[in-house]
């Protein structure tokens, strides 16, 4: 390989290279981001993700108790294991009715959310807390989404359980345990087409600047 060579090609045809490494850095951007009359927008945004933490509880913190209070009854009462709701609960929170009560809020569709239950440490055991996740276009919407979908959530368990006249006292509620988290971008913006644009364009300007030396 004649390094020299190819210096010397590159600098008596210096106008077309400079020009040709400029068109190369300008379509790179313009495969990143779009100019319109209301500015600069990138083509595809980022990703980002902000989580919240809910226990599933019942009246009188049962979860502080070590002895479950009886009966006057003769039948003692038969409490429902809220542990082993948490997967019915992150599918309330995945419907189409909680996204709806969100967008009548005023959530955008572009914000989403989703619900799963939290794993314990301890293989085998439950707990009866979900996680809910909020994903939007940057930091700050991704926030917005997990309160909106949080309180979406809430409110059509709220409907629900009256709906089904259930007594106040016998209710699950859904207590916030952890606020929503620092977001973190879960999906950047790709530059893969940016690269491959700009080097296709620089080695088309550099093999037309050897073809007009043999030329």
């Amino acid at each position: 390989m004649d390094l020299a060579l190819y210096g010397r090609v590159l600098r008596r045809f210096w106008p077309l290279v400079v020009t040709g490494l400029v068109l190369a850095a300008a379509l790179a951007a313009l495969s990143l981001v779009r100019v319109t009359g209301n500015g600069v927008s990138y083509r595809k945004p980022e990703v980002w993700q902000s989580q919240a933490v809910l226990l599933l509880n019942s009246p009188g913190f049962p979860w502080g108790r070590i002895v479950v209070p009886g009966s006057a009854s003769s039948t003692p009462p038969q409490y429902v294991n809220l542990s082993g709701l948490t997967d019915l609960y992150s599918q309330f929170a995945n419907s189409d009715d909680v996204k709806r009560i969100m967008r009548g809020d005023g959530a955008p569709k572009s914000w989403t959310i989703t619900a799963a239950p939290i794993v314990p440490t301890i293989q085998g055991a439950t707990l009866p807390v979900i996680s809910l996740s909020g994903r939007a276009n940057s930091a700050g919407d991704a926030v917005s989404a997990v309160e909106y979908g949080k309180r979406a959530l809430i409110e059509y368990v709220k409907s629900q359980e009256q709906l089904g006249k259930i007594p106040a006292n016998q209710r699950i509620t859904l207590q916030s345990m952890q606020r929503a988290t620092v977001p973190v971008v879960v999906q950047p913006r790709e530059k893969t087409l940016a690269i491959v644009v700009f080097l296709a364009v620089a080695i088309a300007t550099i093999g037309l600047t050897f073809i007009l030396e043999n030329l």
